[in-house]
């Protein structure tokens, strides 16, 4: 019995998703099957949505697909926020909940090592400049590791792409360097769409 429950344990804090008020149901409402070959990176897409935030979801959802995006946004996209203001509250008076942005949400499986992760392409309203110059200071063309504090055992980096910010969150026994090309290959694959 002691065994059983180690092993449960173990495999409770391995996966990132579990905890922090999601389920796996939640996480399988869109499931969209689009398998992708770049050399030897196969994934697929379990979950595409956008949604846009003002203070205030303001995307027209069904009920449904409301609490999934304020999921989004309470555990990923604010904790990002948050790590990314910590550094210097003073000289930035903003409230992460504050921020205006528009996010293209994905959650990604990878095919060869049963894993997943999610991708945030985010975009900001105008009006926004103290922000977006901080933001541009901080992060670059070149991935960015950002230490946010979370439940589950989740690593993130995040860099620019044009003019979108790229936000990935996945498990810290993964590498950063096995899941940036899965990341290049999709955000591929959008912009082809």
């Amino acid at each position: 019995m002691r065994h059983f429950i180690l092993v449960f344990v173990l495999l409770f804090i391995l996966n990132p998703y579990a905890g922090a008020g999601r389920t796996a149901k939640l996480w399988r409402i869109n499931v969209s099957v689009t398998a992708e070959k770049d050399g030897d990176t196969r994934y697929e897409v379990v979950e595409s949505m956008a949604y846009s935030w003002n203070k205030k979801i303001s995307h027209a959802t069904g009920s449904n697909k409301l609490s999934l995006y304020k999921s989004i946004h309470q555990y990923d996209i604010i904790p990002f926020f948050e790590a990314i203001i910590s550094k210097h509250k003073k000289a930035l008076p903003i409230k992460p909940s504050h921020i205006s942005y528009r996010c293209q949400h994905a959650l990604i499986k990878r095919l060869n090592h049963n894993s997943t992760f999610t991708i945030q392409l985010l975009t900001f309203v105008r009006g926004q400049d103290k922000w977006l110059n901080y933001l541009k200071k901080q992060i670059g063309n070149k991935p960015v590791q950002v230490n946010i504090v979370s439940e589950e055992p989740v690593s993130c980096f995040s860099y620019w792409h044009a003019n979108t910010l790229v936000v990935v969150c996945y498990n810290m026994f993964d590498k950063q360097e096995e899941i940036k090309p899965l990341v290049d290959a999709y955000i591929e694959q959008i912009a082809k769409s």
